[in-house]
């Protein structure tokens, strides 16, 4: 197909190429998502609100494309 790769998905279940990659990833997040829940409540929005900040330029890119 000739369609552009997503910068997100909708399910990411599936994301990597094999089994292995896939258990990597799925090992990373929970890693992150453990240290989150255990970090103080302000560290843990600031971490947030970086990532966010990383995430607003696609988020931009797509207003951008919406109102032409």
């Amino acid at each position: 197909m000739n369609f552009a790769e997503p910068l997100e998905l909708h399910d990411y279940q599936y994301l990597g190429e094999n089994f292995r990659e896939r258990e990597r990833i799925k090992r990373k997040t929970n890693r992150w998502r453990n240290r989150l829940e255990t970090m103080d409540t302000l560290e843990r929005h600031a971490i947030m609100n970086a990532i966010s900040q990383l995430r607003a330029p696609t988020d931009r890119n797509d207003d951008a494309a919406a109102s032409l």
